[in-house]
């Protein structure tokens, strides 16, 4: 299954749209706590995430707190 996972360190406590807790959201869900949240997206049914077994994006760390931005991919090998 072709999920991308995204953790955030946030300035605030709260995310200011979602709160606290497990949310649901268009294409994944959600789970916020204190100054970090996780993303899980790529829920099958609606909008999987574009990628092949052996290529795509899988992880993205985002640091709001030093503005920072990390990502992990894969990249596709020839047989």
């Amino acid at each position: 299954m072709s999920k991308t996972v995204k953790l955030t360190a946030r300035v605030n406590a709260k995310s200011p749209k979602y709160g606290y807790g497990f949310h649901s959201i268009s294409n994944g869900w959600r789970v916020d706590v204190p100054y970090h949240s996780i993303t899980v997206f790529g829920k099958s049914s609606v909008k999987p995430t574009i990628r092949s077994k052996r290529s795509g994006l899988r992880w993205i760390v985002e640091n709001n707190r030093s503005r920072l931005v990390r990502v992990a991919h894969n990249v596709g090998q020839g047989n």
